[in-house]
């Protein structure tokens, strides 16, 4: 049902480019008829792809208790990074504490106070506790807690640095500490400057000059800093802050000094502004590189994303982005193990961002990784009109990756069933003009694609895994034997249940629907007369094929089809007909996904549905698909290309 779209410049740019890479690949094998949805039910049955992960496991450590961040992170975190703890403390200094005792169980040297009132100072003092290999204890302003002076005594350290004037952490706490640390031979130490930024170009001082890199922040709010403390740690380099709109004197004087190998801005134009980091360049002779996103959770997972391109990582820490100070401790937790600090909270998407961002550091493989991330985005995108499109991909999809066994799978299979139409078939959730002609077809109407190319998918995973029952594939079947014909061809079924739709065969619609027939006779689904239909329906659609490619509809018959709608054609293809569906990929695939009459948006799209056929067609086409998922505006769109990945990481392996 998409609508062709153009092709971006740059996008273009990436398909030749990747095409010209595709088209000396060997060609590949195809699978045989059904081994390759027989390999996606293998997966949802087993437990998941994610299961299956032999990379190392790294630790994820969460913070806070099941209130701030529930049982379901720790479930998914278990099965993405392969172990997780919980740290948890009756208040933010307990739990500053509990993160001191696990980094430092056999005390540590250094030890950083902060205040835990307010961020500014804690966000340039975590990637200081990460040089000093310490951890980092967040303190009140006037009095020392009991339970910090404790973990003072414990840590024994030789020096304790507090990060802040007198303002925010008093004379008498930071005696206080002394006294609770050692004493007399304990080294006290205060880093503080006029105001925020002046402190943290200060603390910038303690770093020597020409690091790897530095990290520029907004000193206005905390998210963007406490999850920069991880990459500054990881760069060997201070966090500096600065208000959005310009760069503070003291802070361009340390970016001189340090003369950093790479600068870093957290966060997009609204926390530092394009003229601050302008000035940051100046001051460094460095090009800055923005790590941001749409809001705080994006930019985490952007920012830890740079951590996974530095640094080989045993953990990663998870902690609420509605507040600074888990995350700054767990910062430091993370820098110790290499890894970074997540913020998340529950939402939207919030448990497909957290699994992408933990895979990327335990480093999964291009493939799987690539799937993680597009479900990700699926979920984080508005349904539109097409829920049961996006309900049905979503089930299969998430099926596949994490087994049957997940709650968030089984909720789109009863999402998929509650905009069933009247009639047992599904569609969309509005009215809409199929064909552009004044013919507007209500709500209510089931459309062929819908039931067979949509619906169809996820429930028939789940048939295979033994999930849903073979009596809701069969009612199904049994809609498109009674399916409306085109009028005057009772070889091509309706595009929908509208006697308006009539009029038109589409081929990729009714391919569907012989491609579900059959798929549904091989499950177990099986109907008198049915295989028949399909044959019939496939022998229809193929006489209009010419080298591989079909044309859109019987009213279009000089023009070819769009990518997405002509690799449906062959995938339906190799579910009828093996050996023609080989010689359709021999035609179409080496030239790479560059349409021969056209370039459009979705040409990538329709190749990686081919690729579980051709696995080694696969070089390039992450990149080109990661351009085109960010063009994506909806989850139906992006359930294509989550989908299809996730299909071609089961096939083809996940690098």
């Amino acid at each position: 049902m998409s609508r062709v779209r153009a092709m971006s410049g740059a996008l273009l740019a990436a398909a030749v480019t990747v095409g010209v890479m595709a088209a000396s690949a060997t060609p590949a094998s195809a699978d045989d008829r059904n081994v390759e949805p027989g390999q996606l039910a293998a997966a949802a049955a087993g437990g998941g792809l994610v299961a299956g992960i032999t990379r190392p496991t790294i630790q994820v450590t969460l913070l806070g208790g099941a209130s701030v961040l529930p049982d379901t992170f720790r479930d998914r975190a278990d099965v993405v990074a392969g172990d997780s703890r919980r740290i948890a403390g009756s208040d933010r200094f307990r739990t500053a504490v509990s993160v001191s005792r696990a980094i430092a169980p056999n005390g540590a040297g250094e030890v950083v106070l902060a205040s835990g009132v307010d961020f500014p100072d804690a966000l340039s003092a975590a990637p200081l506790a990460s040089r000093l290999r310490g951890p980092l204890l967040l303190v009140p302003r006037d009095a020392l807690p009991s339970s910090v002076a404790a973990e003072l005594a414990r840590l024994s350290p030789t020096r304790v640095t507090v990060v802040g004037g007198p303002g925010v952490v008093s004379a008498r706490v930071a005696d206080a500490a002394r006294a609770a640390a050692g004493g007399a031979s304990v080294a006290l130490r205060r880093i503080y400057g006029s105001d925020r930024y002046s402190t943290s170009a200060k603390v910038a001082g303690y770093f020597a000059a020409g690091g790897a890199g530095a990290v520029l922040a907004s000193g206005a709010a905390f998210p963007d800093g406490v999850s920069a403390g991880p990459v500054a740690a990881a760069l060997r380099g201070p966090l500096l802050l600065t208000p959005p709109t310009s760069l503070p004197p003291s802070v361009g004087e340390q970016l001189v000094r340090l003369a950093p190998g790479r600068l870093v801005v957290a966060g997009g134009t609204s926390a530092v502004s394009a003229r601050t980091v302008a000035a940051a360049e100046s001051a460094t002779g460095a090009t800055a590189e923005r790590a941001s996103g749409a809001d705080r959770y994006a930019t985490s997972s952007a920012l830890a994303a740079i951590v996974a391109q530095l640094r080989k990582a045993t953990g990663a820490y998870l902690a609420t982005g509605q507040g600074f100070a888990d995350a700054l401790v767990g910062g430091v937790g993370a820098a110790t193990q290499g890894g970074p600090v997540l913020l998340t909270a529950p939402g939207k998407g919030a448990l497909a961002s957290v699994a992408a961002d933990l895979a990327r550091s335990r480093r999964v493989g291009t493939w799987l990784q690539l799937s993680l991330d597009l479900l990700a985005r699926q979920q984080k995108q508005p349904p539109t009109a097409y829920v049961a499109y996006d309900a049905a991909y979503q089930a299969a999809s998430i099926a596949t990756l994490y087994g049957w066994g997940s709650s968030e799978a089984l909720a789109q299979l009863s999402r998929l069933r509650s905009v069933k139409k009247p009639d047992g078939g599904y569609g969309m959730e509005r009215a809409w003009d199929a064909f552009s002609d004044g013919s507007v077809n209500p709500p209510d109407t089931s459309y062929l694609v819908s039931v067979t190319d949509h619906a169809g998918v996820g429930l028939l995973v789940g048939l295979r895994a033994g999930e849903v029952q073979a009596a809701e594939v069969g009612d199904l079947v049994d809609l498109v034997m009674a399916w409306p014909r085109v009028t005057g061809d009772e070889d091509c079924l309706a595009y929908s249940t509208a006697v308006s739709d009539r009029r038109f065969c589409v081929y990729n619609v009714n391919s569907s629907a012989s491609w579900f027939l059959q798929s549904a006779w091989d499950a177990g689904v099986r109907r008198p007369g049915q295989q028949e239909l399909a044959q019939r329906l496939y022998a229809h659609d193929v006489s209009k094929a010419s080298g591989g490619w079909w044309p859109y509809s019987s009213n279009h018959l000089t023009t070819r089809q769009d990518w997405n709608h002509n690799a449906a054609m062959i995938d339906f293809q190799f579910q009828l007909d093996v050996e023609a569906g080989r010689a359709s990929l021999a035609s179409v695939m080496p030239g790479g996904w560059v349409h021969p009459d056209r370039s459009t948006v979705n040409d990538v799209q329709g190749y990686m549905r081919l690729l579980p056929y051709a696995c080694s067609y696969r070089d390039g086409v992450p990149e080109a698909a990661r351009i085109l998922a960010a063009k994506q505006k909806d989850a139906s769109e992006s359930g294509q290309l989550a989908l299809w990945s996730i299909r071609t990481t089961a096939s083809c392996g996940p690098n």
